[in-house]
């Protein structure tokens, strides 16, 4: 507990009847939370109100695509031959670096 009469909690933990819980209680993957049912930042790749969904950009295991894939339909497809964004990718995400 923090505050003039330790009646708030800490960052990154949030109040529950009285006791200080961390956020990663509210989700695993979230960071900082203003509540019980609200993250207010995710670890990378994921995001939604509990961290629970991927983020945009990212696979549908919440990972990015290595460097020479881009990411199509939540699946990461090697940047071979032409691609729908260049010849070849030097970024995992999009094929957006030629």
């Amino acid at each position: 507990h923090t505050g003039g009469n330790c009646d708030s909690c800490l960052t990154n933990y949030y109040s529950l009847a009285g006791v200080c819980t961390i956020c990663t209680s509210v989700g695993a993957n979230c960071v900082t939370c203003d509540s019980s049912t609200h993250c207010t930042s995710c670890l990378t790749g994921f995001t939604g109100t509990l961290c629970s969904q991927c983020a945009p950009g990212y696979t549908g295991d919440c990972s990015i695509c290595d460097v020479g894939y881009y990411l199509s339909s939540n699946i990461c497809n090697p940047c071979t031959g032409i691609s729908q964004h260049c010849q070849s990718c030097n970024d995992g995400i999009n094929c957006t670096t030629c």
